[in-house]
């Protein structure tokens, strides 16, 4: 290549460092060509010298610095006489001297650059591995083994037939007496939601001819109630069919089905969200409340009509109907059977305190042998949470342990799409792809996470077991989701739990209030039988046992005993100190939030007499 001494302004703007141009010297200093030029070496020495440099690849700081040593390197050569063919020819090969002068300036940069020429070779294996990892991880597909729904069916598909009572309860919903719901037997109360109507408020003529329509449907569950086991194997919407149909979801259910049913070409995330255990439903509990109700304004109308023999065997009934909503081991099940339960007690005290002298010594015989049979009622299942969580494990990892592609589309599309609608996006397959190794990395593998879940299940369970004033401040389980969840890095490893473990711990709160009314009752029992023995009530409440009660009645909310407070109308009134532990002589909390018979922040935990609100005028402007 020939050079002229001369640069173009173009060319010496080119080769001129930043630092010279910012001073406002255009200086070219950096134009390897043109220093050859300038050298005047002859051609041969010349093109060794370019060809040297050029194939450095240096920084090209660097290149003119090599430049000016090989040019030296030939002046001097030439000064002494050595001809230029000799000079040439001894210099050796271009493309190995390159590569050595290469290597030396390389070792000689500063050592920050070593630093981020190492950094940058980390990161390019780094993404090499991850890149490797994801195609390696596509491959792995969750693989659903187990049968959760099947289990969870075991008891129901255990009664026989003949002693199942869904057959009758499902005749009862044929027939349409529940269809438009059960809104003439209710009322709305003042700071709360509806409730069974009493004799004599508003509406309660009502009320009556509606009862009087639907005798043979409550004469039915009677009958139903009294069947050892409901029978009912629950499962998704397409599992119910023919006459479950029909009565489940009325005449025109034509138009219930699985979003993905009668669709070609599922895709395996559809089918996964398909058949989770998470879309299981439960559609006859919602009736089963309503029978309990419906038998609730039976009772209140035997009441009014000195039918006790039906108040017993309504009261029999809907402990009936408590014991079938159980069947399936799930918690939501188990909350409708305390819900049913909570019906029948609450209305057993509102009887008692009306008048408590109308009961024979028999009928309070068989009212408190009814009301010992509470506890297995009301205890909460926590087989069905575990199967949940076994289910969704086994839909998320593979059978090795790793997270999932498909698994991370299974959960994305169950938990932000709802069941059945997978994200179809490009990117979103993209997306989970490449979050594949990252998810592996900072998630649990499947059986850390199930370790990690049976613990706290373990502590659950164990604090199932503790008294009600053991934990109502301080809850084991709800201290080791809190410290889980809180921890920001095991919030990650274990999301799952993090995400689905659901406040369980307040399915057994609900259960101790209604075994402390339980009991508040029981105690109701025995001041009325000691009461008509003595012509008085008890000075206090131990000299109740064992005559009465085979133990002292206990403050669930203390451990201490059970406190009476009689008035001066010669009532008297039991009640706990609560949760703040304070005697305030049996008075409720004023705070307008207190829900009889729960307990309250402030005042006194009143299980006896019952709180029942008046009934919220049509025009109130809360209602």
């Amino acid at each position: 290549m020939s050079m002229t001494s001369e640069q173009t302004l173009w060319r010496r703007m080119r080769f001129t460092p930043v630092s010279d141009a910012l001073r406002g010297r255009l200086t070219g200093r950096l134009d390897v060509d043109q220093l050859i030029a300038e050298a005047r070496l002859p051609a041969g020495p010349a093109q060794r010298v370019r060809e040297v440099v050029h194939r450095t690849r240096l920084w090209r700081g660097e290149k003119i610095d090599v430049a000016h040593e090989l040019i030296a390197h030939f002046r001097d050569g030439l000064d002494h006489e050595v001809p230029v063919e000799e000079l040439v020819s001894s210099f050796g090969d271009a493309k190995q001297a390159a590569r050595l002068i290469r290597r030396a300036k390389k070792r000689n940069r500063p050592w920050p650059w070593h630093v981020a020429r190492a950094m940058s070779l980390a990161v390019c294996v780094l993404v090499g591995v991850y890149v490797v990892a994801s195609l390696l991880l596509m491959l792995d597909r969750p693989a659903v083994t187990v049968d959760y729904v099947t289990q969870l069916n075991e008891r129901a598909m255990a009664v026989p037939e003949e002693d199942r009572a869904w057959p009758i309860y499902r005749e009862v919903l044929l027939s349409g007496v529940l269809r438009d719901g059960i809104d003439p037997i209710t009322v709305r109360r003042q700071g709360r939601s509806r409730s069974v109507i009493r004799a004599g408020e508003p509406g309660w003529d009502e009320a009556v001819a509606f009862l009087h329509d639907r005798r043979e449907a409550l004469d039915m569950i009677r009958e139903a109630a009294a069947k050892p086991g409901l029978g009912l194997p629950i499962g998704y919407v397409r599992d119910f069919t023919g006459l479950d149909r029909e009565a489940l979801y009325g005449p025109d259910h034509g138009g219930l089905s699985r979003p993905s049913e009668g669709k070609a070409n599922v895709s395996y995330v559809d089918q996964l969200a398909d058949e989770s255990i998470v879309n299981v439903i439960l559609p006859h509990l919602g009736y089963m409340r309503m029978m309990a109700r419906l038998l609730s304004a039976d009772t209140e109308q035997a009441w009014e009509q000195g039918d006790h023999e039906r108040v017993l065997v309504n009261l029999s009934t809907m402990f009936g109907l408590a014991r079938h909503s159980r069947e399936t081991p799930i918690v939501l099940n188990s909350l409708m059977a305390v819900s049913i339960i909570s019906i029948a007690q609450q209305q057993v005290a509102d009887l008692l305190h009306r008048d408590a002298q109308r009961w024979s010594r028999a009928e309070l015989a068989k009212l408190a042998h009814l009301l010992a049979g509470v506890d297995p009622l009301v205890q909460p299942a926590f087989e069905g949470e575990r199967m949940f969580m076994y289910d969704w494990l086994q839909r998320f990892y593979s059978q090795r342990g790793f997270v999932t592609r498909d698994g991370l589309r299974f959960f994305h599309t169950a938990e932000f799409h709802g069941p059945h609608r997978e994200d179809t996006r490009p990117y979103a397959w993209a997306i989970s792809t490449a979050g594949l190794p990252l998810a592996n990395i900072l998630m649990a593998s499947r059986s850390e996470v199930k370790r990690e879940y049976d613990e706290l299940m373990t502590i659950l369970e164990a604090e199932s077991a503790m008294p009600y004033w053991e934990r109502m401040h301080r809850s084991p389980t709800d201290e080791a989701v809190e410290a889980l969840v809180t921890d920001t890095f095991r919030g990650i490893r274990y999301l799952p739990i993090a995400i689905f473990m659901p406040a369980l711990t307040a399915s057994l709160g609900t259960r101790d209030r209604v075994l402390a009314l339980r009991d508040a009752l029981h105690v109701v029992i025995a001041m009325e039988l000691h009461h008509r023995d003595h012509g008085e009530y008890p000075a206090d409440l131990a000299s109740l046992s064992p005559r009465y009660l085979p133990t002292p009645p206990v403050d669930h909310s203390t451990g201490d005993p059970l406190r009476v407070r009689y008035t001066d109308d010669g009532d008297f009134i039991l009640y706990g100190l609560g949760h703040n532990g304070e005697d305030n002589g049996g008075t409720l909390s004023d705070d307008g939030r207190n829900r009889w018979p729960g307990v309250s922040n402030t005042g006194d935990w009143v299980l006896y007499p019952p709180v029942i609100r008046p009934v919220q005028a049509e025009d109130d402007p809360q209602s």
